[in-house]
This record gives structure tokens, sequence and C-alpha cells, in this order.
């Protein structure tokens, strides 16, 4: 069955302001950003992928065209799929990732963790919304695509927070313990699909690999 090739996006200037910035529109790309997804398209282009889709965030659609640009293919090969987008933090929507918006976001995480699906920022998506969801994005992007690769650009908080508890081959009680678990910008995270019954699995290839970036071009 097809691999999958999660890309983050490359660094953009919510990164460097440290800001929840999951709107569509607004922060680019920064420069860094740019060299990040074109050495990303160097390093996937031997996967020979020709199925491409995007969150609808500028900086992931941003990523996707400069990647898809290096490989001699027009923007038309591009999906836009709102599934793939980074989760919603509801009333911490742009502002700055510090103080008791870190504090509230980082409790969240270790609720999900935890096992408690249901928990949310106030206005902002559950861990049990944001699987859903992801798997919906990728049972869009499989169908119909036969054998071929497939590569979805989208975001850190979603693939660190959503795929690891849908692929069959990981133990969480381990997972996030091990260093290397956090995704910096243009990493690539790969699964192998399998299909059974109509029934969907994944299993983990690599996880974040950005040992194609130089260590000073390297960011969160």
């Amino acid at each position: 069955m097809p691999e999958i090739y999660f890309l983050r996006h490359g660094q953009s200037q919510s990164n460097v302001e440290n800001r929840f910035a999951n709107g569509n529109d607004g922060y680019p790309l920064t420069d860094q950003g740019r060299r990040q997804a074109e050495k990303a398209a160097e390093f996937l282009r031997s996967k020979k992928i020709r199925k491409v889709y995007t969150s609808p965030i500028h900086r992931a659609v941003q990523t996707a065209e400069i990647v898809c640009s290096k490989w001699g293919l027009t923007p038309s090969v591009i999906s836009v799929i709102d599934k793939i987008r980074e989760f919603s933090v509801g009333i911490f929507e742009g502002k700055r990732i510090a103080g008791k918006a870190r504090e509230l976001y980082v409790d969240l995480k270790k609720a999900w963790a935890m096992g408690d699906m249901d928990t949310r920022i106030p206005e902002g998506e559950s861990h049990r919304e944001i699987i859903d969801r992801l798997w919906k994005g990728i049972e869009y992007a499989l169908v119909g695509n036969g054998q071929e690769p497939v590569l979805m650009v989208s975001h850190g908080g979603l693939l660190s927070m959503a795929l690891p508890y849908m692929c069959d081959n990981l133990d969480l009680t381990t997972f996030y313990e091990q260093e290397g678990v956090f995704i910096r910008n243009c990493s690539v995270t790969s699964v192998q699909t399998r299909t059974e019954n109509s029934r969907i699995s994944l299993s983990l290839m690599e996880w974040a690999d950005d040992s194609y970036i130089d260590v000073s071009e390297r960011s969160y």
C-alpha cells in the first residue's frame, strides 16, 4: 500500500514571534523557511511523489508550492484539505506562546497523553476531534490513489499529538519519552498504509527526519 510522507511547513513568521497562529491568512514563511522547503524538495525528490495535499494555512500552502516548483510540477497538482490544518487552540489564537497561555497549552497536551481525549482549551479542539479529523484527511488522500506515494504538508502540533496514536507499531508509553520527538520545521515523517476490509491502518517508518537540513538552518 502507498506510503504517506508528512512534511511540517517551513519556518514562518509566527514561529519567529512564538505565536499561536492557526488562521488561514498571514504569517508567511521566512527566508529560512523557504530554504528549508527547497531542501525538503531535494530530500523527497527520489520518492517520485505526484500527489500533494496541504493544509489551507498560508505557511503550509507556501511550503507545498515551493516543493512542487522544485519538482517541476504546477500548483494545480496541490489539493488543499482542511482536515490536515493545525489543531485549534481556541481563545489562545494570535497570542504569544508564553506565560499562562503556554502553561495551559502544555497542560492540555499532558492531559491528552494521559488519555483525557475530550479536554480542550475553550473554543478549541479536543484530542478525539483532531485524531478523527486526521483520519478523514488520510482517507480522503488515499481514495482512488492506487499505490502512488503521497505528500501531506501539515503542522507540528497536529502531527505530534495525533499521528502517534494512529500508528499500530508504536508503544505510546515510551514514545514520548525518547529524544527527537519534537517536530522541527520541514522535518519528514513517513508511514506505511494498509487497507483490510475497508479499514486503513498505519505503521510508522520514520519520525521527524530533518537530517538533510544543516544544523544552523534547523528551527522549531
